[in-house]
């Protein structure tokens, strides 16, 4: 998978979150720019507590790298015409065609399907892991 990171900052908050998926043609996902979103953070309605830490942690470090404060909802509430960052087995994951029970445990995926970004795993700690890469690969976070 291929990312690009492209931060800039003014004022010592970065204005644009980009994120580029598996191939070189897919297109550029911008997450936020100049402090806003299109995006939601979306998770299963009854989401473990590591899928809950990942979509907490993922909204405090979005935030502090663009400014921008991305709610974060369950599947039943996401507004219309939202993009989504689908964190965990949801129905996003799954029309994208990750069956996220299969996954192995600790094993994670990151993947774009169309507008949305979809950050799941295995049992345990796997999409919590494909949240901090994410943020560790994408955002330089360490």
């Amino acid at each position: 998978m291929r990312f690009l990171r492209k931060l800039m900052t003014a004022n010592g908050l970065g204005a644009a979150l980009l994120f580029t998926g598996i191939t070189a043609s897919a297109e550029e996902l911008v997450l936020a720019e100049n402090g806003k979103s299109d995006y939601v953070i979306v998770i299963p309605e009854n989401a473990p507590r590591q899928v809950q830490r990942g979509a907490d942690d993922l909204r405090s470090y979005l935030k502090q790298m663009t400014g921008a404060e991305l709610p974060v909802c369950t599947e039943d509430k996401v507004p219309p015409g939202k993009a989504q960052i689908a964190l965990g087995a949801t129905q996003t994951a799954k029309a994208a065609g990750i069956a996220s029970e299969q996954l192995k445990r600790e094993e994670r995926i990151l993947k774009t399907s169309g507008k949305n970004l979809i950050l799941t795993g295995g049992p345990g700690n796997g999409t919590l892991s494909a949240v901090y890469e994410f943020l560790e690969k994408q955002g330089g976070c360490d």
